[in-house]
């Protein structure tokens, strides 16, 4: 029997990047300026913060959601196409390659299958997949499925590239002309 621990939150304004800190308690700063907003873990999940964030390499966030169910996070959002930056990091030193995987979902689609942290990140190394999504009626869902040991992540962006035909940031980002026309228009 699967579990399903759902988080739903709306997302601020049009062509507003929305970054939220999972497990956090408190605004985190990347360590370059970016602020990511605390946001709760879905009920039935639980919240881990790493007790030794200096030896976190690529991230200053050293928080987690963790389940062994299905955890979902639900935003509501305004129609148009985004970028989906999920941020991990592999923090239990007792992990190997091949010991945590989880499936990927975003819109119920299915993103990447069996998902590796420790074999994408290594350990206590963040990191970040990404992906363009197109909002399924003014939602975008995420959701892992566990599918050995416990799914993780510590945190999500939403970086809005076109919202009601209007396009963001194209004009200086060739990745974002090429993330458009790899992605069908709504």
């Amino acid at each position: 029997m699967i579990l399903a621990l759902t988080l739903s939150t709306g997302l601020n304004s049009l062509a507003q990047t929305n970054r939220y800190a999972l497990g956090s308690t408190t605004e985190v700063n990347d360590g370059n300026g970016v602020l990511y907003t605390p946001l709760a873990c879905p009920v039935g999940s639980t919240a881990y913060v790493v007790q030794n964030k200096p030896d976190i390499v690529g991230a200053q966030y050293g928080n987690l959601c963790y389940t062994t169910n299905l955890l979902t996070f639900t935003f509501s959002v305004i129609h148009g196409v985004y970028s989906v930056k999920l941020h991990f990091i592999e923090q239990n030193q007792a992990v190997k390659i091949g010991t945590r995987t989880f499936n990927i979902w975003i819109n119920d689609d299915l993103m990447k299958s069996n998902f590796d942290v420790f074999k994408k990140c290594g350990l206590l190394i963040g990191c970040q997949i990404g992906y363009p999504v197109i909002d399924n009626n003014g939602k975008i869902v995420i959701s892992l499925l566990w599918t050995k040991y416990n799914a993780v992540i510590s945190a999500i962006e939403i970086v809005p590239i076109m919202q009601d035909n209007v396009v963001f940031g194209c004009a200086i980002s060739e990745a974002c002309k090429d993330l458009l026309e790899a992605t069908p228009q709504p």
